[in-house]
């Protein structure tokens, strides 16, 4: 005997049959009248169209029954989602035979004997309305953090500044892999230097193709198609213009476990008026009947620092090529003698940057004196000199004398 699922009248019944039966009507697809075999043969008035379904047929059926309980909006979900699929399906019928195979976007591009040296009087700080394009986007630089200090401006305000190294910043190689989620190019940059003997094998393979000597720390950037920079290229501080803003990345302090108050800057209890052993806890954290939980996320005791933390729209205060020094106003994530990344400000970036990097005058025999921020344009009233032929040269200042 065989077990097939029959129809009749929208309804779905498992019936047995003689497997003598069950070859013709699989071969020939008869229609059959319901036997002695058939649990339901006494209600033969609603068997006149009884028949046998294929494979096939059976999940397609069952694939309507249960689309026929769905409500009307997952009905219109599950239409939708089947023409997607279709419509992918098109798609990927008219790519070419071999799409496959350039999956990304490999760019090599010519770069030039030599740069046109950097004109400093064409370039502006003043931060940007909107970011960059990533096409546009420069490279990043390597610097060392050596320490902190306090500097006064011609005006006398004190600014507290965080010195930053750069040495022997130089571009090791350009990536020809597009990233397929922004269309940028990644480029290799080393810091300083390191004796043959202290670097990795498989490294010097690398240095020696490019023509670079070894580094002491390499650190990859995303840079879009043309701010790509030749291999060999060497990156000062006069990449950046003082005054602008920056980003700046790097690993913080670890401060081992830390409570509420310190990790997340809670208020904490009562320091007196009754309070007991609750000056410094965290409180209720929500859990009650309603949700019956805490949620995920709930700021609470742990671990604190170590981990790659950006500080944003810091000031550079001083650029100063004579020791290749970078000063930011404010702190900088990490401790001394660590590397962080600094970039253009991504939100703000300089209007007219060096582009795409400081290229120096051939011609030039010393390097210039440090450059310093003036401070903004909306405090020049207040942070002007006494001196009345200073104040005279502006007609807007010349009718308050």
């Amino acid at each position: 005997f065989r077990t097939s699922i029959v129809v009749a009248q929208g309804r779905l019944y498992s019936v047995c049959y003689p497997a003598i039966m069950w070859q013709r009507s699989k071969s020939i697809s008869r229609i059959f009248q319901p036997t002695a075999y058939d649990p339901y043969a006494r209600c033969t008035r609603y068997w006149t169209h009884t028949c046998v379904l294929s494979k096939a047929d059976k999940a397609k059926l069952l694939k309507q029954r249960v689309h026929s309980n769905k409500s009307d909006y997952e009905r219109a979900c599950h239409l939708r989602s089947k023409r997607m699929k279709l419509l992918k399906q098109n798609l990927e019928a008219e790519k070419p035979e071999h799409h496959h195979i350039f999956t990304r976007i490999q760019y090599r591009p010519n770069f030039p004997d030599t740069y046109e040296p950097t004109d400093l009087s064409q370039c502006d700080h003043r931060p940007a309305k909107r970011p960059y394009l990533f096409s546009m986007q420069r490279t990043g630089v390597i610097a060392k953090k050596i320490g902190m200090t306090t500097l006064f401006d011609s005006k006398g305000v004190c600014h507290p500044v965080t010195i930053l190294q750069m040495d022997n910043v130089q571009v090791v190689r350009a990536r020809d892999t597009q990233n397929k989620r922004r269309g940028t190019f990644n480029l290799v940059l080393g810091y300083g230097s390191q004796l043959i003997r202290q670097t990795k094998w498989r490294e010097l393979g690398t240095f020696a193709k490019f023509g670079v000597s070894p580094k002491e720390k390499l650190m990859e950037f995303q840079v879009g198609h043309n701010s790509l920079i030749k291999p060999g290229t060497e990156i000062t501080c006069r990449h950046f213009l003082a005054g602008q803003l920056v980003d700046i990345k790097g690993v913080a302090r670890d401060k081992g476990f830390q409570g509420v108050m310190k990790r997340w800057g809670f208020k904490g209890g009562p320091a007196t008026h009754g309070s007991s052993k609750f000056h410094r806890r965290r409180g209720a954290m929500g859990g009650s009947t309603d949700p019956g939980r805490v949620w995920k996320g709930k700021r609470m005791p742990g671990h604190m620092g170590n981990n790659n933390f950006t500080c944003r729209n810091l000031r550079v205060f001083r650029i100063e090529p004579k020791h290749n020094l970078i000063y930011v106003v404010g702190p900088v994530p990490g401790y001394m003698d660590k590397f962080v990344r600094i970039r253009d400000c991504h939100f703000f970036p300089p209007k007219k940057p060096p582009f795409p990097t400081f290229i120096p005058d051939p011609n030039e025999t010393e390097l210039p004196e440090a450059t310093e921020w003036q401070g903004l344009n909306r405090t020049n009233l207040w942070n002007r000199d006494p001196d009345r032929d200073e104040w005279g040269d502006y007609p807007v200042y010349r009718d308050l004398l």
